[in-house]
């Protein structure tokens, strides 16, 4: 099995994103996304997040009590 991990990191704001990639032998493979920042960087779509319904995902968007947000969103494709 591989692993291939991406990094972006955009200079020009507050995000930091990350893609993980898991290639199986079969042709199946994970992704897993994480973001970690500014809620309104986060979400201003000058960068895509994975959000329809064909990803698990989880986040700390709604929480009040936090000074930079986590939003993590898995998937597998067959």
């Amino acid at each position: 099995m591989k692993k291939f991990l991406l990094v972006l990191l955009l200079t020009f704001s507050c995000v930091e994103h990350k893609f993980l990639f898991i290639i199986s032998p079969n042709g199946h493979y994970q992704v897993e996304y994480k973001g970690h920042g500014n809620k309104d960087d986060l979400l201003d779509n000058d960068f895509t997040i994975p959000s329809s319904t064909d990803w698990i995902i989880s986040s700390t968007i709604d929480d009040v009590d936090v000074e930079s947000f986590d939003y993590i969103a898995k998937r597998e494709f067959r």
